[in-house]
C-alpha cells in the first residue's frame, strides 16, 4: 500500500471538501487517540488524507473500522491506537457519510453511480459523467 505524500492528501482535501472535513470532524470528535484539546480541529486531517482514497474498497463500516484501524496503527503504533473495537461508533459515521456522498443507483444498492465526484469551491458535489 503507497502512503499518500502531504502534497497527495492536501489534494485529497481540496477534492473531497466537505466530505474530508466531515470525517476529519467525526475522527476529531471520538477522539480514538486522546488528542483532542478543543483548539486543533485539524488534527486528525492526516489520518482523513489516508483513509478517504481506501474508502472505495470499503463495502460495509465493518470495512471502513478494518480501514480507519490500520491507519491509526500505521500513523501512531498499534498500542497508541488501542483495541479495534474502539473504531466501532466512528467508522459506522464515516461510512454513513461516505454512502451519502457516493450515494447508491436503484439496483438493490449494488453499484455506485459512475462518473468523477468532485466538490467545487462552495463545497457543493458534482458529478462528471464525460468519457474523458
Amino acid at each position: 500500500m503507497t502512503v499518500p505524500t502531504k502534497a497527495e492528501r492536501d489534494a485529497i482535501k481540496r477534492e473531497y471538501g466537505t466530505l474530508f472535513a466531515s470525517i476529519s470532524a467525526a475522527l476529531f470528535e471520538a477522539d480514538p487517540i486522546g488528542i483532542n484539546f478543543d483548539e486543533n480541529t485539524d488534527e486528525y486531517d492526516a489520518e482523513t488524507g489516508t483513509i478517504i482514497p481506501r474508502l472505495g474498497s470499503a463495502k460495509s463500516a465493518e470495512d471502513v473500522q478494518a480501514i480507519v484501524y490500520e491507519e491509526f496503527c500505521r500513523w501512531f503504533d498499534p498500542i497508541t491506537a488501542g483495541r479495534r473495537e474502539k473504531y466501532a461508533s466512528v467508522s459506522a459515521k464515516i461510512w454513513e457519510l461516505w454512502c451519502a456522498f457516493h450515494p447508491l443507483i436503484p439496483d438493490g444498492g449494488t453499484k455506485l453511480l459512475s462518473g468523477v465526484n468532485t466538490t467545487s469551491a462552495n463545497g457543493n458535489r458534482t458529478t462528471d459523467k464525460s468519457d474523458g
